[in-house]
């Protein structure tokens, strides 16, 4: 019978002497090899990731798609280990995600991303201001995530559940930082009465002004008791409906206007913005690197 080339290797590796010590040689190799390779029970994958936030006030999506986001896609494209652009646009707002090949180095990745980003800010429209730059990496995943659902509990209860299961997580060692989404976050609610501005004079933007002069806190300074230092604060946040509430806006006739003379203020979970199912998510973790 007549033999092809692969047939006639494989006899003369049966009928070598040599197969033996060939086979016993590449084991031993293979043994040295497992022995000395270095190994990660979690190794790091350096992936170059960042998102780019291009706020254009006034602008449509389709105005933000064609105007912001088309151009810097074509721009970004082209800058060198780039492997995948993604854009995604809202009204007055877009979002750019970058992706470099995988294996690259994350500073030297970001600082051609801005050195293009400083180049090309001329193409950019008008309003646009430079966009804010936030890197991802490896260790934003989460590693644990947890789902609040039923119960009775409507979304404004699932997060006030879901805010107190944060308050715990985030005691635990090694946990970075506890995120929660979905649901009613709580707040704080002005609603203004046109007819009670308009008997005052007291327009909305006065209102608005007030609200951010009292919200704040600052350090007076500090001295010494009893071998301690004592910090002194002046100034408190609004905590309730009831500091804002209180919150003085004029003083007309020797009496004091405030927001409760020309607002009503709701102390509860936010507007509705999602009518389908909502379950409230407690993304946990994000272990520190060490």
């Amino acid at each position: 019978m007549k033999e092809n080339i692969a047939g006639r290797l494989a006899g003369a590796f049966l009928q070598s002497k040599l197969t033996p010590l060939v086979m016993m040689a590449a084991l031993a190799v293979g043994a040295w090899t497992v022995a000395t390779m270095p190994s990660e029970e979690e190794p790091q994958i350096i992936v170059p990731l960042a998102d780019l936030y291009l706020p254009l006030p006034g602008a449509t999506p389709h105005e933000v798609e064609n105007r912001v986001l088309v151009p810097l896609e074509n721009v970004l494209s082209g800058i060198e280990g780039v492997e995948y652009v993604y854009s995604h646009a809202e009204p007055g707002f877009g979002l750019v995600t970058v992706r470099y090949e995988v294996g690259l180095d994350m500073e030297e990745s970001l600082v051609k991303l801005y050195s293009t980003l400083m180049k090309n800010m001329d193409r950019m429209p008008p309003g646009l201001m430079f966009p804010l730059v936030k890197t991802v990496t490896i260790d934003d995943v989460p590693f644990f995530t947890a789902t609040l659902f039923g119960g009775g509990l409507d979304g404004g209860e699932l997060r006030r559940v879901a805010d107190e299961v944060r308050v715990e997580l985030s005691s635990l060692p090694d946990v970075r930082d506890v995120q929660v989404t979905g649901g009613q976050p709580r707040e704080i609610r002005v609603e203004l009465d046109p007819e009670r501005l308009a008997t005052y004079g007291i327009d909305p933007l006065r209102v608005a002004q007030r609200l951010a002069a009292e919200n704040v806190e600052g350090e007076s300074g500090t001295f010494t008791a009893d071998d301690r230092v004592v910090r002194v604060t002046a100034g408190a946040f609004l905590a309730d409906a009831g500091d804002v509430e209180n919150v003085v806006l004029d003083v007309r006739n020797g009496a004091l206007v405030q927001v409760r003379d020309v607002a009503r203020v709701l102390d509860g979970p936010a507007e509705v913005t999602n009518y389908g199912s909502s379950p409230v998510s407690v993304r946990a973790g994000y272990p520190t690197s060490s």
